[in-house]
């Protein structure tokens, strides 16, 4: 082998040799600087607010396991999902930083979308106490990354979560969808009263055979209850009710959700009542009342006694509440 040869041969070795201590020293610098910011503090709530100013920031509040958000111009609390508002918390209350991406500056806060226009703040509080203030800039190009910088510091952090898009969410985002829940077995009463058809229905127990428990050997009376047609006129003499349709409908209105909250600041549509549906549940009645909106052919418009909020739900809920008889007849379709 010539002289040259062997020259390469070692000229190359090192340089693989010093590439690989190169990326040593990458891997653990990179190594060195991931922690995990933790807030040992109770947090009782956040401040959210886009840019600079706090005039219309959401305020999201615990207590316990619950949690409510308002704004800083309204003096109404809404329950909020508590699953969502949750992950606000706890992703704030223990962030994983990868490490560091620059020194914050004019020349690059747009950059890393930590400019006025563009970043996020979250004040975290317990009570009135700010105990730590979060600055949120844009994802990463990878979207499950994002920069921040933590209180007064001007070191841009790369944390390991897309906080941007966690804490973009609207009051709308954080509010509760949910307008009441029953056990569908406490339902007693239901009354229909739609532009096709109005009916009432009662539930009735009777007791059945006795059976014996197996615990104590004593017989006990287990009760059976069905669905009777208590006021529909005419229109009921040839209806025969299918229990297990009726069930099957009883389940479905136990609870309801809504797709959205009314912005009553904003909503100037024509509405045209459709009909409502009123059930007793433990004594207590729930009506529901649902509008066609004016040029809408995907939502409807309720309102409803137990909340004083009005809300969306999406059309085919509307002949999934209110049921001709003749649907939840012996043959009629459950769907």
């Amino acid at each position: 082998m010539s002289r040259n040869a062997t020259r390469k041969i070692v000229l190359l070795s090192l340089a693989a040799v010093l590439l690989c201590v190169y990326i040593f020293q990458l891997y653990a610098g990179n190594k060195s600087k991931t922690q995990t910011l933790t807030i040992k503090d109770e947090i009782t709530s956040l401040v959210i607010y886009a840019g600079s100013s706090q005039d219309n920031a959401l305020i999201v509040n615990r207590d316990q396991d619950n949690y409510t958000v308002s704004t800083s111009q309204g003096t109404e609390q809404y329950a909020a999902n508590n699953t969502t508002a949750s992950s606000l918390f706890d992703s704030i209350s223990e962030m994983h930083i990868l490490g560091n991406a620059a020194k914050l500056s004019s020349s690059n806060e747009e950059r890393f979308g930590l400019d006025a226009n563009s970043s996020i703040t979250v004040q975290v509080k317990n009570g009135d106490k700010t105990i730590r203030t979060v600055h949120i800039g844009k994802n990463s190009s990878t979207g499950s990354q994002s920069y921040v910088t933590i209180d007064e510091s001007n070191q841009i952090l790369i944390c390991s979560k897309s906080m941007h898009s966690l804490y973009s969410a609207t009051i709308d985002d954080l509010r509760s969808k949910e307008v009441y829940s029953v056990p569908s077995e406490t339902i007693t009463q239901i009354n229909v009263n739609s532009g096709e058809s109005n009916f009432s229905l009662a539930k009735s127990t009777v007791p059945a055979s006795t059976v014996e428990d197996d615990g104590d050997g004593q017989e006990l009376s287990i009760p059976e209850s069905y669905w009777s047609i208590s006021n529909a006129g005419e229109e009921s003499a040839s209806i025969a009710l299918d229990q297990d349709i009726v069930k099957d409908w009883v389940s479905y209105i136990s609870s309801l959700n809504a797709s959205s909250w009314v912005d009553e600041k904003s909503f100037d549509k024509m509405l045209t009542q459709s009909g409502n549906i009123t059930f007793i549940s433990n004594g207590t009645s729930y009506n529901v009342q649902f509008f066609e909106i004016e040029g809408d052919e995907n939502l409807m418009l309720c309102s409803t006694n137990v909340s004083p909020y009005r809300f969306y739900v999406s059309k085919y809920v509307y002949p999934k509440f209110a049921r001709s008889l003749s649907e939840l007849n012996s043959g009629g379709e459950n769907d």
